[in-house]
């Protein structure tokens, strides 16, 4: 009895070596590729919802903010409605002004190193006068403090103070006809008080472009 026991028990053991050899042949590469696929799996979905993620944050629409400070503004078009009458009896001039650029040549502006100049409006709501590609006198500062900006009335306005651009017309808060990464669009009321006479009202239409 205790023979044939122990004979049963050796037999037993033999066929759980033979087992576990066959585990270990035959299944262990099996069960490490699984692993090896599980972890790929979950690696490839995090990465594919980071991508998701980066996506939804870089298709999101830039803030009226993003897209006015991130800009060097220049103007590229400037209309006056009704025309500036410049009217100084004493040497017999009568001009009109219905351009931006002309008011700057009637104040002695006119060079191409005064229409190259830009308008920095940062995030901590200032202003930088920048001097563009040239420069009038080589000796001048290329940046100058150039006032303040917000916005108004729901960011559908901007308001600029202290800026000399804005001051030879005493513009109010202008109304935002454009923005976008490449163009500012502005309208509004402002008084001439830079040419001889009576000071007179005047719509005015400036469009500035994005050197940046």
């Amino acid at each position: 009895m205790t023979n044939t026991c122990s004979r049963l028990f050796d037999n037993s053991q033999f066929k759980f070596l033979i087992f576990d050899k066959y585990i270990e042949t035959h299944m262990k590469p099996f069960l490490i590729l699984l692993t090896i696929g599980v972890l790929a799996f979950l690696i490839s979905s995090c990465k594919d919802e980071e991508e998701v993620k980066n996506n939804v944050k870089n298709t999101a629409p830039k803030t009226k903010t993003q897209l006015l400070t991130e800009g060097h503004w220049m103007i590229v078009e400037g209309t006056i409605s009704p025309d500036i009458i410049i009217d100084i009896p004493a040497i017999g001039l009568i001009d009109t002004i219905s351009d931006y650029f002309e008011l700057l040549a009637s104040l002695g502006q006119g060079q191409d190193c005064y229409k190259d100049n830009q308008l920095w409006f940062l995030k901590d709501s200032t202003v930088v006068n920048d001097e563009g590609p040239t420069k009038c006198n080589g000796t001048d500062p290329q940046q100058t403090p150039g006032g303040t900006w917000m916005f108004v009335e729901n960011e559908t306005k901007l308001e600029v103070k202290g800026n000399s651009n804005f001051d030879l017309i005493q513009a109010g808060p202008m109304t935002i006809q454009e923005l976008t990464d490449s163009t500012l669009q502005v309208s509004f009321e402002g008084t001439n008080i830079a040419t001889p006479g009576t000071p007179t009202k005047h719509n005015l239409n400036l469009k500035f472009s994005n050197r940046k």
